[in-house]
């Protein structure tokens, strides 16, 4: 059993980054779901408890294994924490933002 975390970005962080398949759905809250890989993150500004920010999300259409191309430039997009409305992992978990 995972512990328990007060910000749903830390959640998935842990349960993430523990998956072998890596591939998710993310529904946004403006209705729009994209399926991909987070390649990256970004921390928030609070001190004392975990929390990301943004991810680094790339579509699964477009995945790069770092997200950069050849060329040496960022694929994908960087989605904030705040925009998200839930996201599915690849074992069937939905974690609530």
């Amino acid at each position: 059993m995972s512990k328990q975390h007060p910000d749903p970005s830390a959640e998935l962080f842990e349960r993430y980054f523990g998956l072998e398949n890596r591939l998710v759905s993310i529904c946004m809250k403006d209705g729009s779901v994209h399926r991909g890989v987070f390649v990256g993150f970004y921390r928030g500004e609070e001190d004392d408890a975990f929390s990301i920010d943004r991810w680094h999300f790339i579509p699964e259409e477009k995945h790069a294994p770092l997200g950069i191309g050849a060329g040496g430039e960022r694929i994908g997009n960087v989605i904030a924490s705040k925009q998200i409305s839930n996201v599915t992992l690849s074992d069937a978990t939905v974690i609530q933002f």
